[in-house]
């Protein structure tokens, strides 16, 4: 875990795991102030140089390290998409309004210029392609999942949201994704993929951003919007950055995603 920069966190409700036995599995430089609850590492951290501040209430190093809550998740099981549907993918361009029904989409998403994206509840399967969206205007969805895999004739995908673009989604209140934002297929191979969700304006996420296997930068502009956010935001990567002004809702007392904090306790005589 990394916070670089200027990364203002207070969340004395919620806590930080990191699962690396590494020394310096928690990396702290620049103008941060961090506030956790409680603080859970395999390793231990370092604050390299700046200003900054890492406060806690709990503490523990050379723990235990945590167990995954989303293990038994599996990616919906789809019809292969072809290689011609991967590579026409979806494009959104232009200016106006677009809506977009849950589904398969092979090839991904890709969205670009100053637009409105609405996307109605359900689940959105982008098989063998990106998550990508850039440029500026809004992108909503309320009761939403985004699921990354790959059945054979594309390539892994990976999240890439950029720009002054709006984003505010939610995750869906039931059935088997129930608190899940994101979820990037677990089976993905652990060869450096960057997901970045950046910007210049609000990242606003109720629900899990579930990506074990490669890492996420996460962070954002706070704005108006960020003031009246009472979301529950849970990052889950196998590497996590953090930069920026990030905002993170720790309103969790009553959301569906699941809890992360069951540690590995093994007994010996």
């Amino acid at each position: 875990f990394s916070a670089v920069g200027t990364v203002d966190i207070f969340a004395e409700t919620c806590g930080l795991a990191v699962n690396s036995t590494d020394e310096e599995a928690i990396d702290l430089s620049g103008n941060i102030d961090l506030n956790f609850g409680t603080v859970t590492i395999a390793g231990d951290y370092a604050l390299n140089g700046g200003a900054g501040e890492f406060n806690y209430q709990t503490f523990h190093s050379h723990a235990s390290r945590v167990l995954d809550p989303y293990a038994d998740l599996e990616v919906p099981v789809t019809t292969p998409c072809s290689a011609s549907a991967i590579r026409r993918g979806t494009s959104i361009t232009g200016s106006g309004t677009a809506t977009l029904n849950p589904g398969v989409y092979c090839g991904g998403i890709s969205a670009s210029s100053t637009n409105t994206i609405i996307l109605n509840p359900g689940i959105y399967v982008m098989d063998g392609g990106d998550f990508l969206i850039r440029g500026g205007g809004t992108l909503r969805g309320e009761g939403v999942t985004i699921i990354l895999t790959n059945t054979g004739a594309g390539s892994w995908g990976r999240v890439n949201i950029s720009g002054n673009r709006v984003i505010e989604l939610s995750a869906p209140e039931s059935g088997s994704y129930a608190g899940v934002s994101i979820f990037v297929d677990r089976d993905a191979p652990e060869d450096a993929v960057n997901h970045t969700m950046t910007g210049t304006a609000d990242i606003l996420i109720d629900g899990v951003i579930y990506i074990p296997s490669h890492n996420l930068t996460f962070g954002g502009t706070a704005t108006s919007l960020a003031d009246s956010f009472a979301g529950c935001t849970k990052l889950i990567a196998q590497s996590i950055w953090l930069h920026g002004t990030p905002v993170l809702g720790t309103d969790c007392e009553d959301s569906p995603v699941r809890e992360i904090g069951n540690r590995v306790v093994k007994l010996t005589n």
